[in-house]
């Protein structure tokens, strides 16, 4: 049975890694050469630390993407899972997620979760930079949550994926907003996700304003 948010902030870094980073299992299931053992180690470090910034406003968030049972979503750039899982929840059994990342070996940490956990309607895809290949008119819902300072063409990115998309299928963009007098450069504009978008013939749905670092849009396709 799965545990509510509240629960899980608790236990996020078991989940992910197994009391890393020098848990049992963590050799058990990798190559028996230290290096692949070393790999798996950071790959469940850095899962662990993106599923506790993920926890902040998670439940808003989920709200707003609004996943209902028997979506098809793809969670691009899905990071440490927090939000694959949670959408795969949501979209229960009759419902299908993509966990779509450019790092295989947060895939590969990501899929031993699933199998310890149970579970079974998530499936792990990896990307090449430029962007995942998708089935054509599949996905209820495209999820990028801190994915878009990372595109080296956003407008072709957003056209790559766009072909996903059902109909009535959205994308749902989560980005950190830039910060004055700051050096740290993972972030984009609001205008320039949105005008990425526009070129990429997406139009604008709505917009939240409620995360205090991040910018939240939401568009369907023209």
């Amino acid at each position: 049975m799965e545990r509510s948010l509240g629960e899980k902030e608790q236990t996020v870094k078991s989940e992910t890694g197994d009391d890393l980073p020098g848990g049992p299992e963590a050799g058990q299931e990798v190559m028996a050469d230290g290096v692949g053992v070393l790999r798996s180690c950071w790959a469940a470090v850095r899962a662990a630390l993106f599923n506790r910034r993920a926890l902040r406003d998670a439940v808003s968030v989920l709200e707003r993407l609004d996943v209902r049972e028997g979506n098809v979503v793809a969670d691009i750039g899905s990071g440490g899972g927090f939000f694959a899982f949670e959408v795969a929840r949501l979209a229960g059994p009759t419902g299908r997620v993509f966990a779509v990342d450019v790092d295989e070996g947060l895939l590969g940490c990501l899929a031993r979760q699933a199998r310890r956990r149970g579970i079974t309607n998530v499936s792990f895809l990896h990307s090449a930079p430029e962007g995942p290949t998708l089935p054509r008119e599949s996905f209820d819902l495209l999820f990028m949550r801190n994915v878009f300072h990372h595109l080296a063409d956003p407008v072709a990115f957003l056209r790559r994926i766009a072909p996903a998309l059902k109909g009535a299928g959205r994308l749902a963009v989560v980005e950190w907003k830039p910060r004055r007098r700051s050096l740290w450069r993972h972030s984009t504009d609001e205008a320039l996700i949105r005008f990425s978008a526009e070129m990429a013939r997406f139009s604008l749905i709505e917009s939240y304003a409620f995360l205090k670092d991040q910018s939240f849009s939401v568009f369907g396709r023209r």
